[in-house]
């Protein structure tokens, strides 16, 4: 009987000291929703500015179909065009309809769940990457802080501060790497067929990262990556030969994303292009990793790193403002540096985390010197605006509240001019019209040329446009109605400094509502 129980006790031990060899299952969830507060705070919340304008007003316009009766039944339509290209409106717009929510309340709550997602993704990634629960809560840690980081000079963010198609995309191909370097490849696929439809483009290439993991664990990964690339460079070098030469809208249209060009980018943008890659490269050396998961650590950085050299290596080789035809660019594998990014800076938290035994400050300040430098950045981009622009709140926004008002006191019909730079006003912070108003307004020069660089068919009409807006703050009333009226402008939004004789029967600091005679 004695025995029977010494050796139960030693069984329980053994079972004891096994347990404590396996790492934590998953970070704890507090930590993961103090995060995902953190997260919120820093990034802020702008549904109706940039890109979040652009796809508000594609589910706007579906859920309210009597809205925008001017542009409805155009084969093309700034109010739609750009967001037809996947199914992320069409199935944003049912959502919101199975919830039952007025539609900035669910879009809030859907962005929130997409922050929440991405966390919780880069949590079971970094389970993979590190054993330590230490390491994993510092992985998510500076993810959380640092979503708002620019991506070098690609005009993209780890995290948008409004809801798009790459707050769902990202927690989707962020889980399928994390399946991916858990040998469940079917699984991963699964996740990237999933998030294929909601952005098709940004698939395409994160496609060749999943691609590049593959290699990298294969029987000979030196050989694989360098087939891949191969394959790769070549598939982007038969699109720009075969690709047909550009109508001169198209190119105009396309010659107005200067970030798709390296040729233009700022040297810090540069920077940035071949910063995370090297220091990809640096965290992957064995004196760096050599943890019982190092093996996963390495082959994602190098793996990572590599792409990152693929998509600057087709970028420096085959696109160029010169080219006759600029299908390549729009295709933008430059995209591929936001996955990179993102596992960039997973890595780095873990890493951190590692350094917290030996030098214990050390990731606090880091977390803390980044939070306090992108809030500092994102208070500066939407400095006329609530860091959270909460649904039914006043704007604080000048612009927004004149865009309020002309929801509330123009006919549904009503067709709007205004300068062709009003989303690059200071005080504007890029709120977009035709997301609050819900009125049509005719092209702008920024945001709607990144639509007609997407939608080549909308490349004259955007030309024309904003062509004929250049200078419309500061021209004569004679020179407006000459230049908007074909266009079917019936009224006018100018900065309220702007010189009109035309009623005007709204004003505040920043803009004026007016009609046209």
């Amino acid at each position: 009987m004695a025995t029977i129980t010494l050796l139960s006790e030693v069984n329980r031990q053994k079972r004891g000291r096994a347990t404590k060899d396996i790492p934590s299952a998953r970070p704890q969830v507090a930590w993961i929703l103090l995060c995902w507060a953190l997260a919120f705070a820093l990034l802020g919340y702008h549904p109706f500015a940039e890109d979040g304008g652009i796809y508000a007003t594609g589910v706007t316009l579906r859920l309210h179909p009597e809205l925008f009766p001017t542009e409805r039944n155009l084969p093309h339509s700034f109010a739609i065009a750009h967001t037809s290209q996947s199914l992320f409106v069409p199935a944003l717009a049912g959502l919101i309809r199975v919830l039952n929510l007025p539609q900035d309340w669910a879009m809030l709550l859907i962005f929130a769940v997409s922050l929440l997602a991405t966390l919780l993704a880069a949590g079971s990634l970094a389970r993979v990457l590190f054993p330590s629960v230490r390491s994993q809560r510092w992985a998510v840690l500076l993810l959380a802080v640092a979503l708002g980081l620019p991506v070098a000079g690609t005009s993209l963010y780890l995290a948008d501060p409004y809801l798009t198609a790459r707050s769902l995309w990202t927690p989707l191909v962020l889980y399928g790497l994390s399946l991916l370097l858990r040998s469940r490849r079917w699984s991963a696929l699964l996740c990237l067929a999933v998030a294929a439809p909601l952005h098709p483009l940004m698939t395409v290439w994160a496609a060749l990262l999943f691609a590049a993991v593959i290699a990298r664990r294969s029987a000979r990964p030196a050989l694989g990556i360098v087939g891949l690339a191969a394959f790769a460079l070549m598939a982007m070098a038969a699109v720009q030969v075969l690709a047909p030469a550009d109508p001169t809208a198209v190119r105009a249209a396309s010659l107005s994303r200067g970030y798709w060009f390296l040729a233009r980018w700022e040297w810090y943008e540069l920077v940035g292009l071949i910063a995370a890659p090297v220091l990809l490269v640096y965290f992957a050396r064995p004196s760096a990793m050599h943890s019982p998961n190092a093996s996963s650590s390495r082959d994602l950085a190098f793996a990572t790193a590599a792409v990152a050299g693929i998509a600057a290596a087709g970028s420096i080789l085959l696109i160029h403002p010169g080219n006759t035809s600029l299908l390549l660019a729009r295709m933008q594998p430059l995209r591929l540096l936001h996955p990179v990014y993102l596992v960039f800076v997973i890595l780095a938290g873990g890493l951190l985390g590692d350094l917290s035994r030996r030098l214990r400050w050390m990731p606090a300040i880091a977390c803390l010197v980044t939070a306090a430098g992108l809030l500092f950045m994102q208070r500066g981009i939407y400095g006329h605006s609530g860091q959270w622009e909460m649904p039914g709140a006043v704007p604080r926004n000048a612009y927004e509240r004149a865009f309020l008002w002309v929801r509330s006191n123009t006919p549904v019909d009503a067709v709007f001019a205004a300068d062709a730079d009003y989303t690059d006003t200071p005080s504007e912070d890029a709120q977009m019209f035709r997301a609050v108003a819900r009125r049509t307004v005719l092209p702008d020069q920024a945001k709607d040329g990144g639509v007609a660089s997407v939608v080549p068919a909308l490349a004259e009409a955007w030309q024309r446009g904003s062509s004929l807006q250049t200078g419309f703050a500061t021209a004569s009333d004679a020179e407006r109605l000459s230049r908007v009226r074909a266009l079917g402008a019936t009224w006018m939004l100018l900065p309220a400094t702007a010189s009109t004789r035309f009623a005007c029967p709204f004003q505040n600091e920043a803009a004026k509502v007016c009609r046209l005679p």
